[in-house]
This record gives structure tokens, sequence and C-alpha cells, in this order.
């Protein structure tokens, strides 16, 4: 569930792309102005090789948080027998 993080940036992205709806171009330069103001303030403070330490493990902890919080019922089902 690591990389189901990048994997549900990517779909919502083309997501938005597939189903353009008015707001559509506001909503992907939201994506690109977070992109950037993220990368800036966390390169900017950090540096290269911390900022990018910082980013994939914010990336790991979100996808175990998502696979945590969101499990399948798969997962609930094995662990309670």
């Amino acid at each position: 569930m690591v990389f189901g993080i990048l994997h549900l940036r990517i779909s919502g992205i083309l997501f938005i792309l597939r189903n353009k709806k008015r707001s559509y171009l506001v909503e992907l330069g939201g994506i690109a102005l977070h992109l950037i103001f993220y990368s800036l303030l966390v390169f900017s403070i950090l540096g290269l090789s911390y900022g990018l330490l910082l980013i994939i493990l914010h990336h790991i902890f979100q996808g175990l948080y998502i696979a945590v919080n969101y499990e399948t019922p798969f997962f609930s089902n094995s662990l309670s027998n």
C-alpha cells in the first residue's frame, strides 16, 4: 500500500483529465501549485537529501495509514478467525 499513494495521486489527475468539467483547469492548477510549493518548502528547509528522505517517509506513512484505516474485508475476516 506504500505505492498506493502515488497510484491515488496519478489516478486522480487522470480522472480530472478524462472527465473535464468546467473547473478542471483550476483543479489541475491547484495540484500543480501544491506540488511546487510543497517541494520548494521541503527542499529549501531540509536540502536535497533530507528533503527526499522526508518525502519518501511521508508517502510511506501515509500509505500505511490508509491501509490500516481502509483495510479490505479480506484482512478483517482473516484477523477475526
